[in-house]
């Protein structure tokens, strides 16, 4: 798979831009501000409808002098596939996948994979539990597109049923809460299940390439911290009763509190190195390389199952060792990833970076070099 060209109109400081890629290493130069993030996150909102810059309305995508932006991209698969989202500033958006309509943004997952690498990642670390839940739905979603599905009904379940606990207006009791627990249990046991298999597939491929960046010396855990307590091996089933189970116990808080507080929406990730909390004890230069190996973790995985994700890497090489620059561009290299890749004019220096192509960006415009 390989992004072939990406058309940008009205798109933050766009206005009317394209830039054909190659399949290989793609180097986008320049001063800070003059639009490479943005061309990046142009990307990455094709792959998911999403941004990776977090709660940006869809008002603040577009060119703040037009009333609309369109993106599209033609994407090289087994056939060849062109990607569209257009919307306008009373939030009405439009998807097309070669030329035919969807409503929903998760139409989108699956055809365009992309891993994110940024210097933002160090709050899925830092952060609150919400940027780390963020991080695995993200990634998650392109693994398993199943999973975006049920996530998407949960969250609604989950809006219905916390509106129910907050109305002062009805009277409140278990059987008007039935419908909505039998639904939230349903699918907040499925992303529960599914998170922890993810884990499964991800934790020992992160371990072995965490080794190999610190040569041994630390070891990198991840464990999955859930709202309704201490989860084994269990099927759909069990996990079913113990969310029930939970429900009906903590009925009195929930009534109390007037929010739903058991569920995935309450769940966080637990990162570790040498079984200590990265988040406390760890330094900078820690959490840096535990980000780097998660993410190349995730590159892996797609790799293994046959569709290589396109790897955006958006102002990191400068913040990297040579040791962990040298291994983020062999693992690309080796892979053989279409790549785009984000630097400053005065970090590169020729022979430094390899790469297929480079651009200039400056000011919103597009020009290769």
């Amino acid at each position: 798979m390989y992004l072939e060209k990406l058309t940008l109109e009205n798109y933050r400081n766009y206005l009317n831009e394209e830039i054909v890629f190659d399949k290989g290493i793609n180097l986008l130069l320049g001063q800070n501000g003059q639009g490479k993030t943005n061309l990046l996150e142009a990307v990455y909102y094709l792959s998911c409808a999403n941004t990776f810059r977090g709660g940006k309305k869809i008002e603040e995508l577009i060119n703040i002098e037009k009333d609309y932006f369109h993106l599209s991209a033609v994407l090289i698969k087994n056939r060849t596939f062109e990607l569209e989202i257009s919307a306008n500033r009373q939030k009405k958006r439009q998807i097309k996948i070669n030329n035919v309509p969807y409503k929903r943004g998760i139409d989108l997952l699956g055809y365009l994979k992309v891993v994110l690498f940024s210097p933002d990642d160090l709050k899925t670390v830092k952060g609150s539990p919400q940027e780390r839940r963020r991080y695995l739905d993200l990634s998650l979603s392109q693994y398993d597109k199943s999973y975006g599905q049920v996530l998407q009904k949960y969250q609604k379940v989950l809006l219905q049923r916390n509106s129910l606990l907050k109305d002062k207006s009805l009277p409140l009791n278990e059987s008007s809460l039935s419908i909505w627990d039998e639904q939230l249990v349903n699918y907040g046991s499925e992303i529960i299940l599914k998170r922890l298999n993810y884990l499964k597939k991800i934790v020992p491929t992160a371990r072995k390439i965490h080794a190999e960046l610190s040569q041994n010396k630390e070891r990198l855990n991840i464990t999955y911290q859930s709202s309704l307590g201490k989860i084994g091996d269990v099927s759909l089933a069990e996990m079913k009763n113990l969310f029930f189970d939970t429900l009906i116990k903590k009925r009195k808080e929930e009534f109390f509190r007037t929010t739903s507080l058991f569920g995935p929406h309450r769940d966080d990730l637990i990162f570790y190195l040498n079984d200590l909390p990265l988040r406390i004890y760890g330094s900078q230069g820690q959490q840096r390389s535990f980000i780097l190996a998660l993410k190349m973790a995730e590159a892996r995985i797609f790799c293994s199952d046959g569709d290589k994700p396109l790897m955006l890497l958006d102002d990191v090489l400068s913040e990297l060792d040579d040791l962990r620059r040298k291994f983020l561009l062999d693992e690309i290299k080796n892979e053989q990833m279409q790549t785009i890749i984000t630097a400053a004019n005065m970090e590169f220096k020729e022979g430094n970076l390899p790469y297929n192509q480079a651009y200039e960006v400056s000011k919103g415009k597009i020009i290769k070099i």
